[in-house]
């Protein structure tokens, strides 16, 4: 299951709404962590896909996810993951932790995306 868990991971680090969608269940969870505008609790596809919207919205397509391992088994999966990205003239450079809960069929449940430092994203100093 990691590298389908990789694959997946890669893959939503470019996710769009037809990337997306059609591999998750409709009342899938979505955590984003952090102090900042996008921090919060997401249930179902419809609101998952709009926060990866908003978040490439919010960066002026600038967000960035770089993949640095992946820990997984057939339950559960871990990202560690650098998101860079530039918003009115500051810059977001973050190592970021995503965990992943996985159903019987491979797809994603639930997740956690939780940044190195909430409280920089958060107050804007870094972002």
């Amino acid at each position: 299951m990691s590298s389908a868990f990789d694959k997946r991971t890669k893959t939503s680090a470019r996710a769009t709404s037809t990337r997306f969608g059609p591999t998750s269940p409709p009342d899938i969870v979505w955590h984003n962590g952090g102090h900042n505008i996008l921090t919060g609790d997401y249930k179902g596809v419809d609101d998952v896909i709009a926060l990866f919207g908003r978040s490439a919205q919010e960066a002026g397509g600038t967000l960035k996810f770089e993949l640095h391992d992946v820990l997984a088994n057939d339950t559960h999966g871990i990202a560690l993951v650098k998101a860079t990205a530039e918003r009115n003239g500051k810059t977001l450079d973050s190592n970021v932790v995503q965990v992943v809960h996985y159903n019987a069929e491979g797809q994603t449940t639930e997740a956690w995306f939780i940044p190195e430092d909430a409280a920089a994203v958060g107050r804007g100093g870094s972002y």
